[in-house]
């Protein structure tokens, strides 16, 4: 009898979706030392001893070390967030593992599906082995109750465990988004555990093959296993018993390889249908892929000249693999030998188009997959773009785009593209994802990220514009709220999944097509799902999971249904009615109607309706001037009511007609000579405006003591790398640091945005030779000017203007009478970036932050 059976708690499935809710937890457990590249099975030697109940608080293990106490807590305290069981307060240092031991009850047999996200260890059931970091799982459970030991080697936060019966599920809930989960994720697959997933270094290699589907996988016939070099060559072939460790003898095959191998394995269902899965493994070092190829890429530069397009792309692939180099004898992200084995056969393609003198881009036609790399305007960095093509690809024609926005810094790549897409989805599409440096809501940086991205995109391939469309989960949905609220006519349609929209803006979005999915225990699920059903009840399309929770919907959102959903819409081009909120100056337009100048309200609105060819209702809020584009005049006159008041425009000079409101509050027509839009750059911007383009970080050249140099430059860190309130907090630039002093290239300041900051008067005197009559504010040692008014006095300032020396670009000056001021402006000491998501920020999205007399305030003049 083991502990398990003597547990007195059980967790009841009766048909309908659960989590584990009562449990003991064991541990933490040191594990024994690992033994590199063996794969273990076995659930550990002290599972086979018994659970005291009279000392639920201690438990006797036989581990590696021989005897040793355990704690032993029974748990059934839920987490809010995820409903699952409340692990606050446990923590894990390296080789150690905490674990959950459960009954499970079922009310008759049933074949249930065992739906993980970020349970990073092993799950038993029934003492057999079924989830090794693997995925779902569907197992064949009898009548009666059932142990569960999961085994965590490392705690996440987010990590979800939904248990439901599929037959049933499709039976109350029918839709072809579960189904289509199924066959992707869980129906007939099997996995291939090893491991080991760095630099194979020993004389064997253990592999444990593992079905996922305990229900049609043929576990009793033995799989096909190939071992392929990276050449492409079969070098040894053997048969692989399903749930059985097998050793694979490395030392002939490495002579046989430069750098990789790849485990090809063929395996049949019940049916008898085959089924296959392939599993790179790193053994040599990859620098036997890397030198010939760098050798070559410097030969095929002497004399060409290559876009640099192409130049980047070659150039991101190597950097790619010398980083997967740098990372092999340590513990690699799964992705990394996947990466390395795709460039190992896409890198020479490339060098041969080069070495052809074509586009690398058609190397990508027959292929159907590419990693595109540009340099980013942002920081001058190297970025990939992702791409599936679809069949009979050409220049001659435009497809549609679907843009698969990652959910972190990045999500999907080339592998993921081979294994998810290639094959099983047939859309006609362009798919596409590229990194929007992190988990940035659709912010300054993620916004300025993505469109850069998209215009590289649609400048390589031949793209329809029209039918430009958005997906994504969780962070991914809420960036593609975020971009659709700015852009209205830019997009065909978007889905999103578990995304929050910001609110007050999705009037922007009456025309916009949008599949919304969510769990409904999603702790998002009232901003997420309900309030924007509410909002847009006419296209609105929802998909509303029961029993799930925000981490169980991740997946639905590049699934066949959703890819397909959003090739069935055209951007709409001319609606006859437009509602527009904007509080940020660069999202401004929405069809024929386009803010130029903002009241002093914290948002403009405009409501336009064409009741007729040529005659427009205009009303506004909040707006102090706006851009008319009509159309479908046919040669008469335009006739607009701007909130009551009339005008007529006669025909032929009804081009872009532009309006603007007096002091007395009525409407004027004005020539474009006559609007003022100083307010546009940075309303509802503010300092964050500054990250809205390419920035370069100035350091001074001269220092008047080492206690200013520290600070400032700790201040200029603070502002080059600001960070997020998210699960993760990095922002993924690396914006460049230049040095001023004699020689600084003066012209480069002209070209880019950039940030200053000083401290003292002996950082004033280079503002006062590169800028004498630029600056907004009056910065002195005794105190601050801005506006007419004097601030007297010890401060610290953050502002933004444009730059002096090229009205087209920002700069943002950071200041302080003295070192240790930088310490206590809030700005300067910690710069979290929030997303569009929570509206304009009360500080940041001012264009003035000064800390002056013990206080912090933020103005806009």
């Amino acid at each position: 009898m083991t502990e398990v059976d003597r547990m007195p708690d059980l967790n009841r499935f009766t048909g309908e979706p659960m989590r584990l809710t009562k449990a003991y937890a064991i541990g933490p457990v040191r594990s024994g030392p690992a033994i590199l590249g063996r794969v273990n099975p076995e659930a550990p030697d002290w599972w086979s001893g018994r659970l005291e109940e009279e000392r639920p608080d201690a438990l006797e293990l036989t581990g590696p070390g021989g005897r040793m106490a355990a704690p032993c807590r029974r748990l059934d305290r839920i987490d809010p967030r995820s409903r699952e069981l409340d692990l606050t307060g446990y923590r894990l240092e390296e080789g150690e593992s905490l674990f959950l031991a459960a009954r499970l009850q079922c009310d008759r047999d049933r074949k249930l599906l065992f739906r993980c996200f970020e349970i990073k260890g092993r799950i038993w059931i029934g003492g057999e082995l079924v989830y090794c970091d693997s995925g779902p799982f569907l197992i064949p459970l009898c009548e009666g109750e059932h142990g569960i030991l999961i085994e965590f080697t490392e705690l996440r936060a987010d990590r979800s465990l939904r248990i439901s019966d599929p037959e049933e599920e499709a039976a109350r809930q029918p839709h072809p988004l579960y189904e289509e989960f199924l066959n992707r994720n869980v129906r007939r697959r099997a996995v291939l555990v090893h491991e080991f997933k760095s630099l194979a270094q020993g004389p064997e290699h253990t592999v444990f093959l593992l079905a996922a589907d305990r229900t049609e996988v043929d576990d009793g016939q033995p799989a096909a296993l190939n071992v392929r070099n990276d050449h492409g060559r079969v070098i040894a072939s053997l048969e692989l018993p399903f749930h059985r460790v097998i050793s694979v003898d490395l030392e002939g095959l490495r002579s046989l390889t430069r750098s990789l191998l790849c485990f090809e394995i063929r395996y049949a269902d019940i049916q008898g249908n085959g089924h296959s899965l392939s599993a790179p493994l790193i053994v040599n070092p990859l620098d036997a892929l890397i030198r010939p190829a760098k050798r070559e890429w410097e030969q095929l530069q002497e004399g060409r000249e290559i876009p640099g397009d192409d130049r980047a792309t070659i150039e991101g692939i190597l950097r790619e693999l010398e980083a997967i180099r740098e990372e092999e004898r340590g513990a690699l992200k799964d992705e990394k030998p996947r990466i390395a084995w795709e460039y190992a056969d896409y890198l020479p393609a490339c060098l041969a188009a080069v070495r052809e003198g074509r586009p690398i881009r058609e190397a990508s036609y027959p292929r159907r997959l590419a990693d595109d790399y540009f340099v980013s305007e942002l920081d001058g960095a190297l970025v990939r773009c992702t791409l599936l093509l679809p069949p009979g690809y050409s220049e001659g024609d435009s497809f549609p785009l679907i843009v698969l926005l990652p959910v972190g810094h990045e999500e999907l790549f080339l592998p993921d593209f081979r294994d998810g897409f290639l094959s099983g989805v047939e859309t006609g599409a362009v798919l596409a994802t590229f990194s929007c440096r992190g988990v940035t809501m659709g912010g300054c940086i993620g916004e300025a990220a993505f469109l850069e991205g998209l215009d590289f995109i649609c400048s390589r391939y031949r793209i329809d514009p029209g039918r430009i469309t958005l997906t994504g989960y969780s962070n991914g949905a809420s960036t593609a709220w975020a971009l659709a609220e700015a852009y209205p006519d830019r997009f065909a349609a978007i889905s999103v999944t578990a995304g929050v929209p910001y609110l007050p803006n999705l009037v922007n979005l009456q025309h916009l097509p949008i599949l919304n999915l969510c769990g409904d225990e999603d702790y998002l699920l009232e901003e997420a799902y309900t309030l924007p059903a509410a909002a847009l009840p006419g296209h609105h399309s929802g998909v509303l999971e029961t029993g799930s929770n925000h981490w169980d919907t991740k997946g639905f959102h590049y699934l066949p249904f959703t890819l397909n959903w959003l090739l069935q819409h055209h951007k709409r081009e001319d609606p006859p009615a437009v509602r527009f909120r904007s509080a940020i100056g660069r999202h401004r337009r929405s069809f024929w109607l386009e803010v130029t100048s903002y009241e002093a309200a914290s948002a403009a609105e405009l409501t336009g309706e064409r009741t007729a060819p040529g005659t427009y209702a205009i009303a506004t809020e909040g707006t102090g001037g706006f851009k008319l584009h009509p159309s479908q005049a046919g040669g008469r006159p335009v006739q607009a009511v701007i909130d009551g008041q009339r005008f007529t425009v006669p025909p032929g000079s009804a081009g872009e007609l532009q309006f603007r409101k007096g002091t007395d509050g009525a409407w004027r027509q004005v020539s474009g000579t006559d609007i003022l839009q100083a307010d546009l750059p940075s309303h509802g911007t503010g300092i964050l405006g500054i990250y809205n383009s390419g920035v370069d970080v100035l350091i001074p050249g001269e220092w008047g003591t080492e206690e200013e140099e520290r600070a400032v430059r700790r201040a200029l860190d603070v502002m080059a790398r600001p960070k997020t309130a998210t699960w993760d907090p990095v922002v993924y630039v690396d914006y460049p640091h230049l040095t001023l002093g004699p020689g600084f290239p003066r012209e480069r300041l002209a070209r880019r945005s950039w940030i200053w900051a000083g401290c003292g008067s002996s950082q004033l005197d280079w503002l006062r030779t590169e800028v004498p009559n630029g600056l907004r504010a009056e910065l002195r040692v005794d105190g601050f000017g801005l506006g007419g008014r004097f601030y007297p006095g010890p401060y610290c300032v953050l502002f933004i203007q444009p730059n002096p020396l090229n009205p087209a670009r920002k700069a943002l000056f950071a200041f302080a009478t003295s070192p240790e001021l930088f310490g206590k402006h809030l700005f300067t000491r910690k710069l979290l970036l929030p997303g569009y998501g929570s509206g304009p920020h009360p500080y940041l999205s001012k264009e003035v932050i000064l800390y002056s007399g013990g206080r912090l305030q933020a103005m806009n003049s």
